[in-house]
């Protein structure tokens, strides 16, 4: 049984990615399917662009670690953290923070 299926999964498979996938042999480009020189530049000049969050400066960048808290200092973060809408652990963060600022 379990051969049938794994021949007919593979040979759908196949079909799938040869309807799905055009290779120059049966893709003719017309002249809808290319863009100008200038959409190029363009389309250049987006592709280098950063996505997403500036990056941090060395001074602003988290560092990972493992640790443990009593379950009542958590129980306090997650509650402080849903009464102003952020994360537990930016509260904790803070406090720390205020700690060694202070």
């Amino acid at each position: 049984m379990y051969i049938i299926i794994s021949h007919i999964v593979s040979t759908l498979t196949k079909k799938v990615f040869k309807t799905a996938m055009p290779t120059q042999e049966n893709h003719n480009l017309t002249s809808t399917d290319r863009i100008s020189e200038s959409q190029g530049d363009v389309a250049k000049v987006a592709a280098s662009k950063r996505r997403g969050r500036p990056p941090k400066s060395e001074e602003e960048k988290y560092r990972s670690t493992h640790i443990l808290f009593h379950p009542k200092i958590i129980e306090w973060a997650r509650a402080e953290a849903e009464k102003r809408g952020i994360g537990y652990q930016s509260v904790i963060n803070e406090v720390l923070l205020d700690m060694i600022n202070a």
